[in-house]
């Protein structure tokens, strides 16, 4: 063919790069080789303009010397800084033999792949228009032809390594932030609510001053309805409970609301050691005023019909799991394992960072059953993260029994449905008030779950499991009368707590249900407030095209 012949591999090389010697690995033999750091920077001041310095730090020794810095005039950016500074490195280390070290991969790739590129292009782009920092970049290849032999390498930035390069990445960050006038800034999130929400330790003395602010119609009232003042001037119900003031009124209703904003029947429950005449009104108005609790609970327009499964004979022998999406991605983890005890409806729920068999396995051996001992049945849906071999052998192992729900029906499930539905509701409400993560809010959705009454049962998880109240602040004011037990005394009453709910099952009526419609006229009155969704419908984009029909 035509042309001489030619080695191709040096003729490229020669070609993409800008100088033949230019490297990128540092220059080490022979000695004297300048060593250069460079850096710049580009921050928000705060009248909310940019600013953007760069600098040059030059190694000596274990000592490095600031020899050049200085803030940008025109364009403010952190890549074009960089670009300056290396330019200016290469400028001040003259015709010696020079490293020259940059954090930017962009000035990096800028000078080892792009410059040629660049410069046969005439530092234009394909629309005809000068490339980004086109001044700079002609600067930076006429000073890269400066120094006998060069090298600029690529350093980690912000790296926290002990070593020299490190060191010296970080001694010319230090001089570009100073030359920019960087100053650090700290921000402190400070709480809407003050200190003095937090309620004090309740006294007699105590509630006796808080009662004396009430009014004499206050009082007129707690007297109508059976209340009763001591001596000392304690107004009590007839079964000795302290009557709720006013003055205590919001703050004692706030905190059993709590972060989880937990059902007005539970209030309820946290509250059933004070008295008031209108509490259960008190307690649904506050529920209703929550706007958290009007924009995330749910409010269905038709009840579906109340279904009946077999119950177990105690805690611990049937289990229901599934996995729950959070979306959200925290420290590794987007998913949860939920699991419920079919009996108690205790739950736990154990964050993962793949929804997968080995997940599962995990979660069993690790953690529930070192806790809970071996269930007997486990129950969940046909996902191919339970329905697996790998799963099936761990299962057959330890002797467990595993079954299915029906393919494509949800409310086989319907306990750990509900109860992923229960706890998102939660994370939502305790993130909507305190900026928690779902991962740092998910042991206070638990923590509520456990100690709220359930309303088929009418116990707490806590409850069915350990045959106790959940001890807490709602048990402050309780009079510690109950006697201590012995274990064999405590297993036998907590046995026969069980033995009674487990013959609370009632048979499935055969007479059909009446239909429920969905009208909410009878609900509301004239005066009532509603929370109407300010949601924007998404609207489908549609392209009109042209037909044609074929006529013959």
């Amino acid at each position: 063919g035509d042309g001489q012949p030619h080695d191709c591999a040096p003729i490229t090389e020669r070609a993409s790069k800008v100088r033949e010697d230019l490297s990128a690995v540092p220059l080490t033999t022979p000695p004297p080789v300048m060593t250069l750091f460079t850096d710049g920077c580009c921050f928000r001041a705060e009248d909310g303009s940019l600013k953007a310095a760069y600098a040059v730090v030059e190694q000596q020794g274990s000592n490095f010397m600031t020899r050049e810095s200085g803030k940008l005039e025109g364009k403010q950016s952190a890549q074009r800084a960089e670009m300056i500074a290396v330019a200016r490195a290469l400028h001040y280390a003259g015709e010696n033999r020079v490293n020259i070290y940059s954090d930017s991969a962009y000035v990096v790739t800028a000078v080892h792949v792009e410059l040629p590129l660049w410069q046969r292009c005439g530092f234009i782009t394909s629309s005809g228009r000068p490339i980004t920092h086109a001044c700079e970049a002609r600067d930076l290849l006429e000073a890269l032809m400066i120094p006998t032999e060069v090298a600029v390498i690529k350093c980690p930035g912000h790296s926290k390594s002990d070593c020299p390069i490190t060191d010296g990445n970080n001694a010319a960050d230090l001089a570009a932030r100073t030359a920019a006038g960087y100053v650090a800034t700290q921000q402190v999130v400070i709480s809407d609510r003050a200190c003095s929400d937090l309620l004090p330790h309740f006294t007699r003395e105590y509630l006796v001053k808080e009662q004396q602010k009430s009014a004499p119609e206050e009082q007129s009232v707690w007297l109508q309805h059976g209340g009763i003042c001591s001596p000392d001037g304690l107004w009590q119900a007839p079964d000795g409970r302290p009557a709720l003031p006013a003055s205590l009124t919001g703050s004692i209703l706030t905190q059993a609301h709590g972060v989880s904003h937990v059902s007005d029947k539970q209030m309820m429950r946290a509250l059933e050691h004070w008295w008031h005449p209108f509490l259960q009104s008190m307690v649904s108005g506050h529920v209703t005023s929550c706007c958290i609790c009007q924009e995330h609970n749910v409010k269905p327009s038709i009840k579906p019909q109340k279904g009946s499964f077999p119950l177990t004979s105690g805690p611990g022998e049937e289990i229901v799991i599934d996995f729950t999406d959070m979306i959200a991605r925290v420290h590794g983890k987007r998913y949860v394992l939920v699991i419920v005890d079919y009996f108690t409806g205790w739950p736990e729920a154990y964050p993962v960072g793949r929804e997968d068999s080995t997940a599962v396995i995990k979660c069993l051996i690790n953690q529930y059953i070192p806790h809970y001992g071996f269930p007997r049945r486990i129950r969940s849906d046909n996902g191919s993260h339970f329905k697996n071999e790998h799963l099936k052998v761990v299962e057959q192992a330890l002797g467990l029994t595993h079954a299915y729900g029906s393919v494509y029906h949800p409310a086989s499930q319907g306990k750990i449905e509900r109860l992923n539905l229960t706890i998102k509701l939660k994370l939502a409400k305790i993130c909507a008030q305190t900026k928690l993560n779902w991962l740092s809010a998910l042991p206070i959705a638990l923590m509520s779950i456990r100690s709220s009454v359930n309303r088929i049962s009418g116990f707490t998880p806590f409850e069915l499991l350990t045959g106790r109240q959940f001890p807490g602040p709602t048990t402050a004011l309780r009079e510690d009368s109950v006697q201590p037990l012995s274990h064999t005394v405590y297993f036998d009453k907590l046995t026969a707590l069980i033995r009674t709910f487990s013959h609370q099952v009632t048979p499935v009526p055969a007479e059909p249900l009446t239909p429920v419609t969905a009208d909410w006229s009878d609900k509301l009155v004239h005066g009532d407030w509603l929370l109407r969704s300010n949601t924007p419908q998404r609207k489908r984009r549609s392209q009109k095209m042209r037909t044609t029909s074929n006529t013959e």
